[in-house]
């Protein structure tokens, strides 16, 4: 009986320190793991950020071959058709939208109807183009750099028939929303550009004072 409650204690007494060193190898197993879903994580991260890069410059090279040569093809027509629906019209932009108060002439809406191919086309191509940067799975910032100016001059150029169309926003939704959001980070960067170079300018001047005729100062 004695040798049996000895060893009952010594198993107690054995059995804190290795609680201790079980619960210490589960922890660090445990810290392993969380290591291991880091690194797939960061890795994951990583080749996303590759493809939505590698899928972006698809798409700027894509504006080049496709989507401006159906553009100089509808502005060919345009300028043939001698249409002045776009010039006329008047478009206002804003942050949060557009409004177009369109140039109505019977003759000039006739003539649209001539250009219904070459426009359909062009806003396709463009409505495709929009979207993959709009939805994220390519980095609309990269391309901002490379197509922002262009794209949205080419956007003005045509917008009053675009907005005249898209059914309250709901047909080319993803072209007007790049538009929107690249137009206006433009605008934004070009006041801050011109506040910058008034702060330069009046750092740079020097005080100048003049006596009034007659005032001694």
């Amino acid at each position: 009986m004695e040798d049996f409650k000895d060893i009952v204690e010594l198993i107690y007494f054995f059995s804190g320190p290795l609680l201790v060193l079980v619960a210490y190898l589960a922890l660090d197993q445990i810290k392993v793991s969380k290591n291991q879903i880091l690194e797939q994580r960061n890795a994951l991260i990583i080749t996303s950020k590759r493809e939505s890069l590698k899928l972006s410059s698809e798409q700027i090279t894509f504006y080049g071959k496709e989507i401006i040569p159906s553009l100089n093809i509808l502005d060919h027509r345009i300028e043939s058709e001698n249409i002045e629906f776009f010039k006329k019209s008047k478009v206002t932009i804003r942050d949060d939208g557009i409004s177009v108060v369109p140039y109505y002439e019977t003759n000039d809406f006739d003539k649209l109807n001539k250009i219904v191919p070459e426009f359909t086309k062009a806003l396709n191509l463009l409505e495709g183009f929009s979207t993959y940067f709009i939805s994220g799975v390519a980095d609309e910032k990269f391309a901002y750099r490379s197509l922002s100016t262009t794209f949205c001059e080419s956007i003005k150029d045509i917008l009053p028939l675009i907005i005249y169309v898209s059914d309250d926003g709901h047909r080319f939704s993803a072209t007007i929303e790049l538009f929107v959001m690249w137009n206006s980070r433009m605008e934004t960067e070009s006041i801050k550009k011109e506040k910058a170079e008034l702060e330069k300018r009046l750092k740079n001047k020097k005080e100048i004072s003049i006596n009034t005729l007659g005032v001694e100062i």
